[in-house]
């Protein structure tokens, strides 16, 4: 039987919740530079002393350079922006436990409890409050690893909500208006899929926004001014539809785990499409 947990020994101990690979992010400017550096070692000389001597003065001269250009592209790219840390929140510990593919029970004192089964691409929710239950510091949280036979795991003809929608709520009240560390408002949005309009909460430009990013890929910043859109409005849907999967950003990697979106996502997404175009 496995022991109640607290969020914080999950988090912390890697027994419980080994973490998937860091992605290395190089973008704009400096990955440009970086392509320098392998030119250079392909074409300057390592045999002659001058070459060598040149080689590492230019290495160098790139690595400040490019140390440079990385601070303004954050700077730029940040500035005059709200954000909040996925790492403060439930998201983390959701984000951790489908990455290991872990059915758990995460319980929140005085709110209510969510079972969580990444075994199935579902959840089953029992909380009286869904946005205090998903804005609680995490170390409110009690949690239990739900192996195989126990208990508390719902029957298999029982038929939870898709993980993804859970995976929205949870960003959308956690970003209140503010972007998740991981987004930028210079980031070309494509929505792959549509979230489910009836099941998630909204703000009341969720619909055109969703159909813009869907049609029409753009950047966050553009988006808000084509639609005439608070920024906040837009930082609220993308950081929500980015952690719950639905959204990716074309211009650059992606630095956090993505959520497979659910198997049902596929059809509801061409469904609404064609709403969309009518």
């Amino acid at each position: 039987m496995m022991p109640v947990l607290s969020a914080a020994r999950y988090l912390s101990d890697s027994s419980f919740s080994p973490l998937p690979p860091p992605v290395d992010l190089r973008t704009g400017q400096a990955e440009c530079l970086c392509r320098l550096l392998v030119t250079l070692d392909g074409g300057v000389s390592s045999k002659a002393t001058s070459g060598a001597s040149t080689k590492r003065n230019l290495h160098n001269m790139v690595g400040v350079t490019m140390s440079a250009v990385t601070s303004y592209e954050a700077d730029a790219r940040t500035a005059g922006v709200e954000y909040f840390d996925p790492q403060d929140y439930l998201i983390n510990i959701l984000r951790r436990a489908t990455a290991n593919e872990q059915d758990m029970l995460i319980e929140l004192d005085g709110i209510g409890e969510v079972i969580l089964l990444s075994s199935r691409g579902e959840y089953f929710g029992f909380a009286t409050d869904m946005a205090a239950f998903c804005t609680a510091p995490t170390d409110n949280y009690t949690l239990t690893i739900l192996k195989p036979g126990h208990l508390r795991l719902p029957s298999p003809e029982a038929t939870g909500r898709n993980i993804d929608e859970l995976m929205w709520q949870t960003a959308f009240y956690a970003s209140n208006g503010r972007l998740m560390e991981g987004c930028f408002r210079d980031d070309v949005v494509e929505l792959t899929y549509w979230p489910n309009l009836t099941r998630v909460p909204l703000t009341e430009n969720t619909p055109r926004i969703a159909a813009l990013l869907n049609r029409h890929p753009t950047s966050v910043t553009f988006a808000a001014r084509l639609l005439k859109v608070e920024m906040a409005e837009l930082y609220q849907f993308y950081s929500a539809a980015r952690c719950a999967g639905l959204a990716r950003a074309l211009n650059r990697k992606p630095e956090e785990p993505k959520l497979e979106p659910h198997r049902n996502q596929t059809l509801l997404s061409a469904l609404l499409t064609k709403v969309a175009r009518l």
